[in-house]
C-alpha cells in the first residue's frame, strides 16, 4: 500500500488536527502528493482521484518531538461503500475518522492494517517537518524496495527492511536514496523481462 496522497487540516470542532491519507496499490508509480487547507478541499481533491481506500486519522501535535499525537478515544471505524465522494469524507472526517473502503478492489485489506500504516506515514511526515511532499515520497520509496527485498530473498517484511538498512549504512547513504536505487533496479529488470 501506497500513499498517494494526504491532506492536513484543523478541526476546530475537535481541537485537532485530521489527516486524510489516500492509499494505492503496489504497482503505483506515480507522485505522491501533500497538501494543508481545510478538510473540504482535501476531501475534494482526494475523491477527485477516485480513491479505493482512504484513512482519516485525527491527532495533535506533540511539541518535544514534533511526532503526532493520536487520538485513542475513538476506535477506527470502517465505512463500505460503491464510490467515495467529497461529502462522505469530509462526514467522516468530522464524526471522529475511521477507514472508507469503495468496492473496487481494495476488501484486501482491513481497517486496522490500513490505520497502522496511516499512523507509520503520518509520524514519518512529522518528524521531517518542513518538507512533507518529499517525506511522503521517501516513505513510498522504502516500501517499494522492501517490497522488492522481499520478493528476492524471500524474507519477511522486517528482515527485508533491516536488510535494507544495513545495505544503506555500509554505503553510507539515506535509506530513501538505496530504495530508489533499488526501485530503478528493479523497473529496469521487469522492462527487460517484458
Amino acid at each position: 500500500m501506497l500513499v498517494r496522497n494526504l491532506h492536513f487540516s484543523y478541526l476546530p470542532e475537535h481541537g485537532h488536527f485530521c489527516a486524510l491519507l489516500d492509499f494505492v496499490g503496489f504497482d503505483w508509480s506515480g507522485p505522491s502528493q501533500c497538501s494543508f487547507g481545510a478538510t473540504k478541499d482535501g476531501a475534494d481533491r482526494i475523491a477527485g482521484c477516485i480513491p479505493n481506500s482512504v484513512c482519516l486519522l485525527l491527532f495533535s501535535r506533540r511539541r518535544r518531538s514534533g511526532a503526532p499525537c493520536h487520538r485513542t478515544d475513538a476506535a477506527p471505524s470502517a465505512v463500505h461503500v460503491d464510490a467515495i465522494d467529497a461529502d462522505l469524507l469530509y462526514d467522516v472526517a468530522y464524526s471522529g475518522g475511521g477507514v472508507v473502503y469503495s468496492s473496487i478492489g481494495s476488501d484486501d485489506h482491513l481497517p486496522g492494517e490500513l490505520s497502522a500504516r496511516s499512523r507509520h506515514v503520518l509520524t514519518h511526515v512529522c518528524r521531517k517537518g518542513v518538507q512533507a511532499e518529499q517525506a511522503l515520497e521517501d516513505r513510498n520509496q522504502i516500501f517499494r524496495a522492501t517490497r522488492i527485498l522481499m520478493g528476492i530473498t524471500g524474507s519477511s517484511e522486517n528482515d527485508a527492511f533491516q536488510k535494507l538498512r544495513t545495505l544503506a549504512m555500509h554505503r553510507r547513504q539515506t535509506l530513501a536514496s538505496i530504495s530508489k536505487q533499488i526501485n530503478r533496479l528493479g523497473e529496469t529488470t521487469l522492462e527487460r523481462a517484458a
